[in-house]
Formats: structure tokens, sequence, C-alpha cells
């Protein structure tokens, strides 16, 4: 871990109380706001073109409001030896959540991490080729309105944030977790909840202001105490716009533990 500790620091923040979600941890869309930001900084650095083309995020730990936040970024590659930007969140020196970024180049202000120092940022749950846009009609898919695309969700290259993006899909597999049974009342009485464990993001297309949004989402995979769901963000028009693709734990809301699957998730799953 001591190495993690040792790159170019491109983010100082801290989790703020009103970023936190109604379990009192920092929401999603925060932690990829701050790596987006550190993203950016440093590609500023390196004086290099930052494209995100694809990008897959592990959650290692929990924050809450108050605590302080460093990332760390570095250059890498992966098991197949392609070259990735690995951005690492620390909270006390201690690992919180990776980014890996696809497609950037090599950056001349990072330092290098080895393959095997950059295993836990490296893709562990989502490891399958990526998902291909589908027609969610024909798929039979749930489909969640997200409304329109505003100014202020696009970044001045006139590219939809990629916070943004996951503010969307938050919302829709909030739906959509909730609709095959994760619901409030199931956290409340049998303390069964769920945590985001890994997150590949892959962009599609571009949208402009006044473009209206939908994602089409479904399960895919379930075994042990994960399951697999993917979320394709899409224009009124039909133009696929980003997939998400998502491994998500069952937890123990009291022993903040994963647990095994309920059975609930499998009868989704067998409807598909």
């Amino acid at each position: 871990m001591e190495h993690l500790n040792k790159g170019v620091a491109t983010l100082f923040l801290r989790a703020e109380t009103w970023e936190c979600d109604f379990n009192g941890h920092w929401n999603t869309r925060y932690y990829c706001k701050a790596f987006q930001n550190a993203a950016s900084v440093a590609a500023t650095l390196g004086d290099v073109r930052m494209s995100l083309e694809k990008r897959q995020m592990r959650f290692h730990s929990e924050l809450k409001g108050g605590y302080p936040i460093i990332i760390r970024s570095f250059n890498t590659t992966t098991q197949t030896g392609e070259p990735v930007i690995a951005h690492i969140m620390l909270r006390y020196g201690r690992l919180v959540a990776t980014a890996v970024d696809y497609g950037s180049p090599i950056n001349p202000a990072l330092s290098h991490l080895t393959t095997d120092e950059a295993t836990l940022a490296l893709p562990r749950g989502i490891t399958t080729p990526d998902i291909a846009p589908w027609d969610p009609i024909a798929k039979g898919s749930l489909i969640y309105e997200l409304g329109p695309v505003i100014a202020e969700d696009l970044s001045p290259e006139g590219e939809l944030h990629f916070w943004q993006g996951v503010t969307r899909l938050a919302q829709a597999s909030h739906h959509h977790d909730l609709d095959f049974g994760f619901t409030l009342e199931l956290m409340e009485q049998d303390h069964i909840g769920r945590m985001l464990a890994e997150m590949r993001y892959t962009k599609l297309g571009s949208v402009q202001a006044g473009d209206f949004l939908r994602i089409a989402s479904h399960m895919y995979h379930a075994k042990g105490k994960a399951f697999y769901t993917a979320h394709m963000l899409y224009t009124h028009r039909g133009a696929p716009v980003a997939m998400f693709d998502l491994c998500t734990l069952a937890v123990d809301m009291q022993a903040r533990r994963a647990t095994d699957l309920p059975d609930f998730v499998f009868a989704r799953l067998s409807e598909h």
C-alpha cells in the first residue's frame, strides 16, 4: 500500500455532508466528479490531451462527510500490456477507490506503477468484453426517462460531463434495483442493502443541450454475493451516449459486509 502514497497528487478535497446519500455515505457521483477533476489536473501537468473513452472504477471503502481525500495518479499497464492512467483515491493514506482511464497517452508528469503494484486498481469483477448497444424495446428492457440535457451538463468541449452521466445512471439504477426487490423497506426491516463494487463506463456518442435522455437497464448475471447490470444511456432520437456496466454487492447493513444474494435477484435474472 505504501507505493500508492508516492504518486503525484492530482487532487485534494473532502467529502461534504450535503454530498452524502440516504445511507450517510459519499454519493457515487462525487467520487466520479473527483476522479474527473484529478484526470484533468494530471493531463494539464503533463501537457497531454485528455480523452475519456473508457473508465473503470473500483470502490474499496466508504466515505462520510468531513473525510479528507487525496487522489494520486500514475502511469501503469493492464495485464495485457495496454498503457493506462490509474487514479488512486486515499483517506489518511488508506485506499478508498480507484479509476483506470483507457486511451490516454503516457503522461510524462506521472510516476509509474508496475502491473502488480496496480492490482487493486485494475479490473477484477468486470472483465468481460464491452457490452454493445441493444434495442431496448426488442429486449424488453426497463426504460427510465431522465429529462433534458442543459448547458451546465456539458464540458467546454461540448461533451456530457462524466459525472453528469453518472448522475443519470444513479437515478435509473436506483429505480431498477428497487423494481426487483432492493427496497428501502428491505434495508430497514431486514438490514439487507446493496453497494456498488465496480463500474465500467464506455463512451458511445455525444449530446447537445436540449437533448432528452433515457436509460435502458437489465440484469445479465448474478452469482454468490454479486449481481451485474447494464445501463445504456441514449437520447430520444435513439442515439447511444454511454454504457455503464455495474457489479453490485448485496450487503448486510449491520455488519457492513457482503452477503449472499436474496432469492429475488435470481428470480429476476430467470425472467431474461
